[in-house]
C-alpha cells in the first residue's frame, strides 16, 4: 500500500485542483464532441454515422479526443492525492476506498484506450477519402472493425465505473461528520454506483435493449457522479481536514 506520507502522492490542495479541472474539462469535451448533442447531432446506436460526423469533422474530434485523454489523467492524478487517506485507520471504509481508488485508476485507463481507437478510426477514414472505390470498401470495414472493437472497450468501463464509483463514496463518506455538501456527494457516489450496476446488470439481461436509451442513461449517470467527484475536488483544493489525511476520525 502506498503509505499516506509518502513523497510521491501529490498534496492534497494540487489533487483537488486537478481532479476539478479534468471533470471540467470532460464535461467540455462531451458537449461539442461531433455526433454529440450540439455539433452534427445522430443517433449513437448508427455507427455508420457516427463515424461518417467524426470523418467530417475529423481535426475536431482528434483535439477533443486528446483532451479527454487530458482529462481522464487530470483526474487520475487527483485521485492520488486521496491515496493519503489510506492506512490511518483500519475497517471496511479504508479497505473500499483503497479498492474504490485503484479500480478507478483502472476505469480511467480503459476509457483512454478506447479514446485511442476514436483516433484510429478517424485516421483510417481519412485514408478512406483518396482511397479507390475497392480500397475504399476495405478501409470503411477495418473502421466500423475497429469502432465495434472500441465500443466493446467503452462497455466495459460502464461495467466497471459504477463499482469503482460506489466504493469510492463509501469510503469517503464516514470521514464527513457535518451535514454539508461535501458529505453528501459521497453519499451520492454510491446512489449512482448502485444504480449504474442495476442498470448495466439489467440492460445486459433484457432482449432488444435500446442502445440509444442505454447510452443516454449511462451518460446522466456519469455525469451525477462526475459533478459528485466534483465536489470533492473543491473540497481537496480547499485543504478540508476530512479530505487532507489528518488522523481525527473514529469509524
Amino acid at each position: 500500500m502506498i503509505s499516506s506520507d509518502s513523497n510521491l502522492l501529490p498534496s492534497t490542495k494540487s489533487a483537488g485542483i486537478a481532479l476539478t479541472a479534468g471533470i471540467l474539462l470532460a464535461f467540455l469535451s462531451s458537449a461539442f464532441y461531433p455526433g454529440g448533442a450540439i455539433i452534427d447531432p445522430v443517433e449513437q446506436s448508427d455507427f455508420l454515422a457516427v463515424i461518417d460526423v467524426w470523418t467530417d469533422n475529423a481535426s475536431l474530434t482528434h483535439i477533443l479526443t486528446l483532451t479527454f485523454i487530458v482529462a481522464m489523467l487530470l483526474e487520475a492524478y487527483g485521485f492520488l492525492g486521496l491515496f493519503r487517506l489510506l492506512g490511518q485507520q483500519s475497517g471496511f471504509a479504508n479497505s473500499a476506498l483503497l479498492f474504490g481508488l485503484v479500480t478507478s485508476l483502472f476505469t480511467w485507463g480503459v476509457f483512454i484506450v478506447g479514446m485511442g481507437m476514436r483516433h484510429i478510426v478517424v485516421h483510417i477514414m481519412r485514408h478512406d477519402l483518396g482511397a479507390g472505390p475497392d480500397a475504399q470498401a476495405d478501409l470503411e470495414v477495418l473502421a466500423l472493425t475497429v469502432y465495434t472493437a472500441m465500443a466493446g472497450v467503452h462497455f466495459a468501463f460502464l461495467a466497471v465505473s459504477p463499482i469503482a464509483t460506489m466504493f469510492t463514496g463509501i469510503g469517503l463518506a464516514p470521514r464527513f461528520e457535518e451535514m454539508s455538501i461535501y458529505k453528501l456527494a459521497p453519499y451520492g457516489l454510491i446512489l449512482s454506483g448502485l444504480v449504474g450496476i442495476v442498470h448495466f446488470t439489467g440492460a445486459q439481461q433484457l432482449q432488444n435493449v435500446d442502445l440509444t436509451q442505454f447510452a443516454w442513461t449511462s451518460a446522466i449517470l456519469l455525469l451525477f457522479s462526475s459533478v459528485c467527484l466534483m465536489i470533492v475536488g473543491v473540497g481537496m483544493a480547499q485543504n478540508r481536514y476530512e479530505l487532507t489525511g489528518e488522523d481525527r476520525y473514529a469509524w
